[in-house]
């Protein structure tokens, strides 16, 4: 009964197909209290709601009623928002005739037989209040509306606008037209504009349903969620009643249920992207839209019934624990929940943007160390997503100062191969990054390119001359140091050769090369930007006979600022 049907590629589709979220698609809105917010109905012209302190609100007028000692457990405009229904603890209904403004006392809510049975044929049984808790309210017309509460087999109903009340489910003799079993209804779904009805019981989300406002009893549909103790909400999509959607207050995505067969079966729609259920404390179906609200910030939306989007709100809202939910279009929604907190969108129906986008990076392969080379990132989000954040650019290479924007200038320290990388997101947070191998030829960094200052000094048999940056050095970065000799072309000249040179920076030796050509890579890594440094290096000659000389030159160079 539970069987988890995706159909293949369908997230692929509606990616690609559908409007995307650019960002979070809640507003915060204050709400005028901080008691948790039990109940709710969103309007385009007005939002009502009531808290678990038994305080009733308009969004636009503040606390319109209070009603000590109770809690608001649901709250229902009639379909022209012209009449308002609260049901309270205590098996207690209050009325609003002007769409919320104004409230009337709280009446009892009367039934048959409340100690028994609605096996029991012992009857007649007089009216009595009722001692159970009403569990939800909803409305079949702009007249008509159903009542259920947590006594097995009851269920009332008004069709004067919530004037009266009366049992319509338990009869005097003790029979029910609607028995849950062993489980009161939590919830009713009515077809607006009929007299059919949805209805939802407490153990493991078994549902019934009739056709003619119960005047023969309902038939037995199929079972939905996991849990069997908690309060199942149940909701019927207003475009298509076919489509019903069901959630329940255990964790686990067996709490999120979905029927397109009138209730017949419910499936399992897919978490995308895959995340922990933390318990469902609401649902609204409006116009295709399906939301699920619950704790621990949950908020799922679907325009399928087989994928559930994850959509919570933002800031401290992300986490927040969620009670009511209500949708007037199928874009147009509110979530309200603990400490006051109330939500609304204009978005309902949008598909999160959950696909990173993708890129290259065009620019010279070949670059010359020290000249600053500009490379351009070439990216596009996927088809109808969020798109690119124009700030997200960030250009990388190992030694090389990091770099932002886009198209960027790159200065590459040195000669050698690097890997150039860019990383950027889209508005909805995606992240992705595009490199380039480059190489840099040429030794001096800095804005210098290749031109370097040389330093040459007389050596026996010839010339050794030092070849040193003219430009500065990035700080962090490197440069290429190089001993040169020459032999001297004079008649009679000894014959040598420089076996050994020791490169310094400042009077530290760094690096010590017996082979020729007698060049090394120095790093910069410890000399602070802005400063001036000596690069020497000290060549040990070899001669023909006697002891061999060593010999130094030096030259300067600098770290920029």
């Amino acid at each position: 009964m539970r069987t988890l049907l995706v159909l293949a590629g369908a997230i692929a589709v509606l990616l690609t197909s559908a409007v995307t979220a650019s960002a979070g698609i809640w507003t915060p809105v204050s709400s005028g209290t901080t008691e948790t917010i039990t109940a709710l109905d969103h309007r385009a012209d007005k939002t009502v709601f009531g808290t678990a302190n038994g305080k009733i609100f308009t969004l636009a007028g503040g606390q319109r009623a209070t009603f000590p000692g109770l809690a608001i457990i649901d709250l229902k405009l009639n379909p022209p928002g012209t009449i308002a229904v609260a049901v309270l603890t205590g098996g207690k209904v209050a009325r609003s005739a002007d769409g919320g403004t104004t409230w009337g006392a709280a009446t009892q809510l009367q039934t048959y037989n409340s100690t028994q049975d609605c096996s029991s044929l012992d009857g007649p049984f007089p009216l009595t209040n009722l001692a159970e808790d009403p569990t939800a309210v909803a409305w079949a017309n702009d007249t008509t509306a159903y009542l259920s509460n947590n006594l097995r087999g009851s269920l009332h109903r008004t069709v004067n606008g919530g004037g009266a009340w009366s049992e319509f489910s338990r009869a005097a003799s003790g029979l029910c037209k609607l028995d849950g079993g062993s489980s009161p209804i939590t919830d009713i779904a009515p077809v607006v504009g009929s007299d059919s009805v949805f209805f939802i019981k407490q153990g493991f989300g078994g549902t019934f349903f009739t056709s003619d406002a119960l005047v023969s009893s309902a038939s037995t549909r199929g079972e939905s969620v996991n849990c069997f103790d908690k309060k199942p909400s149940l909701a019927v999509d207003t475009a298509n009643s076919s489509r019903l959607i069901a959630g329940d207050r255990c964790t686990g995505t067996l709490s999120l249920q979905y029927s397109e067969d009138s209730a017949s079966n419910f499936i399992r729609p897919q978490v995308v992207p895959t995340t922990p259920v933390n318990g469902v404390y609401d649902v609204a179906f409006t116009g295709g839209t399906a939301i699920w609200v619950g704790n621990g910030g949950d908020i799922f939306t679907s325009i399928d019934g087989r994928n559930a989007y994850v959509q919570r709100a933002d800031g401290v809202n992300a986490t927040r624990d969620w009670r009511a939910v209500s949708a007037y279009s199928a874009t147009n929604a509110a979530a309200a929940g603990v400490g006051g907190a109330l939500v609304t969108s204009t978005a309902a129906s949008t598909i999160p943007d959950l696909i990173a986008p993708a890129g290259t990076i065009t620019g010279s392969v070949q670059a010359t160390a020290g000249q600053p080379t500009t490379y351009t990132a070439n990216v596009a989000d996927n088809a109808g997503g969020s798109g690119i954040d124009p700030a997200s650019f960030q250009w990388t290479a190992t030694g090389v100062p990091p770099a932002t924007g886009n198209p960027a200038a790159i200065t590459f320290p040195s000669a050698g191969f690097y890997t150039l990388k860019v990383a950027f997101k889209d508005l909805a947070g995606n992240a992705a990054e595009a490199t380039l191998s480059v190489t840099v030829k040429g030794a001096t960094p800095g804005t210098g390119g290749s031109t370097r200052v040389t330093r040459t000094v007389q050596v026996p048999g010839g010339s050794i001359t030092l070849g040193a940056p003219k430009a500065c050095v990035a700080p962090g970065g490197s440069f290429t140091a190089t001993l040169a000799f020459k032999k001297s072309r004079k008649k009679g000249t000894k014959k040598v050769k420089v076996t050994k040179v020791e490169f310094y920076i400042d009077k530290k030796k760094v690096k010590t090369d017996k082979k020729a050509p007698f060049r090394q890579t120095l790093t910069v890594r410890n000399l602070k930007a802005g400063t001036k440094h000596t690069l020497k290096a000290r060549a040990t000659i070899k001669v023909r006979r006697g002891k061999s000389p060593k010999k130094s030159v030096s030259a300067s160079f600098s770290v920029c600022a």
